[in-house]
């Protein structure tokens, strides 16, 4: 028996997402660790997130499982949709509401004003990462700096506000807003520039992540219930296949002749591929055998009748 496959938490706060993780391969352990069918996996089993959440955030954590830990780079490149409370006339040294208020000021402009500069954010932009993350330089986390209180440069990065739609304008200056975004993109730091850019300072007060790529907060299971679930034996009622989870690869089949090609990891020739129209180069695919077991993800290099699958990553 084999546990592939990705589980959509709901992080609930107070819980980093190693803890997530840890309490995941804890409770699946436990479960599994006298289950002869999997005996051999005793010790390998390996739980990984795909995408950060603040300690103080909530909502949507996909938590790979398995050889679905070979695939958590694609999933965390996925977009995200939030639901964000943002404190208007507030900064702090973490750009969230727990953070050292550096600077308050008064609020005193009209609600078309607000709309405007929250809306001029819509697109690409420049954002440059808080000290309080967990980006690395120099080997070193960010947030680990931030505590020593050093703080060193960063560089910008370009991330993509694809929509904000903001839902309601809530007592002592807060708005609720929801946010579709690229990956990378900070909220808090998102805020942090809305505030920057109205003029009195804005800083993140409530995080709820709605949606990763496929992975919704309706579908989403908290960690009790994940135990429960676990000890009912019915982790299947949860576990999203690894081709499902993927999201933006096509699918495409081997002819029998071409098996052992892909058993071993060879590049293949798109000859023995069957994928129902015409493969472009740098597209990227998941092939199956022909037994229509997942054997990785691939590109198409090549041009003309040169054109061959190059795996780019093994699932099996």
């Amino acid at each position: 028996m084999s546990i592939d496959g990705v589980v959509n938490i709901y992080k609930e706060k107070g819980y980093t997402s190693h803890d997530v993780v840890a309490i995941i391969r804890k409770i699946l352990r436990n479960y599994y660790a006298d289950k002869e069918e999997i005996s051999e996996d005793k010790g390998k089993l390996k739980v990984g997130h795909a995408g950060t959440l603040d300690p103080q955030a909530e909502g949507v954590l996909p938590v790979c499982i398995g050889k679905a830990t070979k695939i958590s780079e694609y999933i965390s490149s996925n977009h995200k949709l939030y639901r964000a409370v943002m404190q208007l006339g507030v900064v702090t040294d973490t750009q969230d509401m727990t953070g050292k208020i550096l600077e308050k000021q008064d609020v005193n402009f009209k609600k078309q004003e607000i709309i405007k500069a929250i809306n001029s954010f819509v697109g690409g932009y420049w954002q440059l990462p808080p000290m309080f993350s967990a980006i690395k330089i120099d080997g070193q986390k960010l947030y680990d700096l931030a505590r020593k209180g050093k703080e060193v440069e960063r560089d910008k990065r370009l991330v993509t506000i694809y929509d904000i739609k903001i839902k309601e304008f809530l007592p002592n200056d807060q708005i609720l807003m929801e946010v579709y975004c690229s990956k990378g993109t900070y909220i808090r730091a998102l805020c942090h520039d809305i505030g920057q850019k109205l003029g009195c300072g804005a800083s993140m007060d409530q995080l709820t992540r709605l949606k990763a790529g496929r992975f919704h907060i309706i579908e989403s299971v908290k960690l009790k219930e994940f135990d429960k679930i676990v000890e009912e034996g019915n982790i299947r009622q949860v576990l999203c296949p690894i081709d499902q989870a993927l999201q933006g690869f096509h699918k495409a089949y081997a002819v029998s002749f071409a098996d052992n090609y892909l058993r071993n990891g060879n590049s293949l020739s798109v000859n023995y591929i069957k994928f129902g129209k015409r493969l472009l180069p740098e597209e990227e695919i998941m092939i199956y055998n022909s037994e229509n077991i997942l054997i990785g993800l691939y590109k198409i290099v090549g041009d003309g009748n040169a054109k061959y699958a190059k795996p780019i990553k093994m699932l099996i």
